[in-house]
């Protein structure tokens, strides 16, 4: 009888491990999808954010030159924009860690800044874009390689 029982503990304690240690592998999946959910926003958010201000230098440069704007272009600008600003809302809602969700904005208000700002400051704004697209870049490598 004493056998027995020991016997059952035995099998409990063994399914009671399994289950936790099944529990831990599912939890490690669960963080692995989300940082590589995670990744997957912020990359879109930077491809999104050069194109956004690849439009604007464009619109800057035909307006040096003196060239007319089209709907075609003006249509190209807002829909970059429009990427770019649901890519930021995207990482913002996705992505666990504050200091990136913090440095996607800087990035946004950036890059939207480059169409903004006045011709005279547009080679500190642009540098500030770019510095903003670097360190959201190197920062989302330093987390997705985080142990």
């Amino acid at each position: 009888m004493g056998t027995a029982i020991v016997g059952a503990v035995a099998v409990l304690v063994g399914a009671l491990a399994s289950g936790v240690a099944q529990w831990a592998v599912h939890l490690a999946g669960r963080r692995e999808r989300q940082r590589e959910a995670a990744g997957l926003a912020v990359a879109v958010l930077l491809e999104k954010a050069a194109r956004y201000r690849g439009e604007q230098y464009l619109k800057r440069v035909a307006r040096r030159d003196h060239q007319l704007e089209t709907p075609d272009d003006r249509r190209a600008r807002y829909q970059a924009r429009t990427e770019m600003t649901a890519a930021g809302a995207h990482v913002v809602r996705s992505v666990p860690d504050v200091h990136l969700r913090s440095l996607a904005r800087e990035l946004v208000g950036y890059s939207l800044a480059v169409g903004d700002c006045d011709p005279a400051d547009l080679t500190v704004v642009g540098d500030q874009a770019r510095a903003a697209h670097d360190l959201l870049q190197d920062a989302m490598a330093q987390y997705l390689h985080r142990a």
